[in-house]
């Protein structure tokens, strides 16, 4: 540490990281214990009952059950990664680099479900987003796994599409060096559409625009490269505040999408103070840059 300015701020940065860890741990617990009952006693008008209702005519029926299944992973997935993400965090010593990846996949976990719940979006383009998701995993069995799997996958793969052809769903196929594969690259649905592909940076940027601009330093250290590195060392305060930032507005883009997918309001979870505290551990030129002097 360079003096004791230094280490106080980052005792604070550490300190509210931690705490902002354990409330969305805590939120996302709750709210998931509850989703089930939730989305059972679902208004018609809300956008799950939306969904409902197009699957029971027989629209969607398909993408209704793959969207519970995507949704119930999702839910369990970001659970578990903000429980290991604690037990790294409440540990004596600070540990940023293997923090950062867990903190990463909360982000890309949380864009994922807030893009498949969307609800500004209508019942068919999310419908189109389901199964563009199963499209997406069937692809990728086929071209990472064994050859038994891959053509098991490959026969389910050809098996939906012909199911959802008669249900007016159609899908494109890839076209590489002007050669068109068998692969699926979009899914029709109505007047909407889905691609299978994406780029994860982009779908946080799209979803949790506020950490939009983290997203390639998270990569960085994940990846090893060298400037991330460094700064682990250089100013280890920095990481606690990314990754007490980044679990705060990805446990939020979560929580309003499966929240509002129900019609039920999502409260606040996270102790302002705690905001405030991961505020004021910035360096002073830093927190004038950042307009927080008016935070504490």
């Amino acid at each position: 540490m360079a003096g004791d300015d230094d280490e106080y701020r980052f005792y604070l940065a550490v300190g509210a990281a931690r705490k902002i860890v354990s409330q969305c741990r805590a939120h996302v617990e709750s709210a998931t214990s509850k989703l089930s009952s939730r989305v059972e006693r679902a208004a018609s008008a809300t956008p799950h009952g939306r969904d409902l209702a197009a699957a029971s005519d027989g629209d969607h029926s398909l993408a209704y059950r793959q969207r519970i299944a995507h949704v119930e992973s999702m839910c369990n997935a970001l659970l578990s990664h903000l429980r290991g993400l604690e037990v790294l965090l409440l540990h004596d010593t600070f540990y940023p680099l293997p923090a950062i990846p867990v903190v990463r996949s909360i982000a890309e976990v949380a864009a994922s479900c807030s893009w498949i719940l969307d609800s500004n979006i209508g019942p068919d383009e999310r419908a189109a987003r389901a199964y563009a998701s199963l499209f997406r995993s069937l692809e990728t069995t086929i071209s990472a796994t064994l050859p038994a799997d891959a053509a098991m996958a490959t026969m389910l793969r050809e098996s939906l599409i012909q199911e959802l052809r008669g249900r007016g769903v159609r899908v494109v196929r890839r076209v590489r060096n002007e050669v068109q594969t068998d692969e699926v690259s979009q899914v029709h649905v109505g007047r909407s559409q889905a691609k299978t592909n994406y780029q994860y940076s982009l779908r946080v940027a799209t979803e949790i625009p506020l950490i939009a601009g983290t997203y390639s330093g998270m990569s960085g250290i994940t990846h090893g490269e060298y400037t991330h590195l460094s700064s682990s060392w250089d100013s280890p305060d920095t990481h606690a505040r990314l990754i007490g930032l980044v679990s705060q507005r990805s446990v939020e883009a979560w929580s309003r999408a499966v929240h509002t997918w129900v019609g039920v309001e999502p409260g606040p979870f996270i102790n302002p103070n705690d905001q405030k505290n991961l505020i004021r551990s910035m360096p002073r030129a830093l927190l004038a840059e950042f307009g927080g002097t008016q935070a504490g």
